[in-house]
């Protein structure tokens, strides 16, 4: 009910504002005015509000990040594939702002995400790690 009086105290102080959204730390979701969730029958929500980007803008400082793969010979098959598939998931959480570099580690390291990018430091999160990048696809 405090959310719903925060709503409307804020809709009072500006008429031009249309909507307002409110999302928590484990997922919780508000908007207002109220819609009625669309969900394709048969399928699961797979929305999550901690995902989206203005909510990763408004509640995390800019984020200095070097990612470690493990490609030694021990990495193989499912094991491998999970590891893509975190690392994959993880790029998709960093923003502009953001500086991380994804290394492969084998007997020697080596940078993934660019030729300017050191290890010592990491390469802004532009458009650069969101391509495929040969050999991790």
């Amino acid at each position: 009910q405090a959310l719903d009086e925060a709503f409307r105290q804020n809709a009072g102080k500006d008429p031009d504002l249309l909507w307002q959204y409110f999302g928590s730390e484990v997922g919780y979701m508000r908007m207002f005015p109220a819609n009625r969730w669309k969900v394709a029958p048969g399928k699961p929500d797979l929305f999550d509000v901690r995902m989206r980007p203005w909510l990763i803008d408004g509640s995390s400082s800019p984020k200095d990040v070097i990612v470690l793969m493990d490609t030694s010979g021990s990495m193989h098959g499912p094991s491998m594939e999970i590891m893509k598939l975190s690392v994959k998931s993880l790029l998709k959480t960093f923003e502009e702002n953001d500086f991380i570099n994804v290394a492969s580690v084998r007997a020697r390291f080596w940078v993934r995400v660019s030729g300017n990018c050191m290890l010592s430091r990491p390469g802004a999160s532009t458009g650069i790690i969101r391509r495929p990048h040969n050999g991790f696809r």
